[in-house]
């Protein structure tokens, strides 16, 4: 699994629309799916990510 499919699969369990998470992470929404797409999230944008899904960065490196 690549971490775009991942972190769409956290989106869903938590209830959240992509829209929602990339206003939230201040990521324009189109931007954002095309990084989920290609995986080429950023340090500080998986921080943000992490923030707003309220999910441990240890925890998404290992399911990874």
């Amino acid at each position: 699994m690549n971490l775009g499919q991942h972190i769409s699969n956290i989106i869903k369990q938590k209830g959240h629309t992509k829209t929602w998470v990339a206003d939230k992470a201040d990521i324009n929404y189109k931007t954002f799916v095309d990084k989920m797409k290609r995986d080429t999230f950023n340090a500080y944008e998986l921080l943000k990510l992490a923030k707003v899904l309220n999910i441990n960065l240890e925890e998404l490196k290992k399911e990874i």
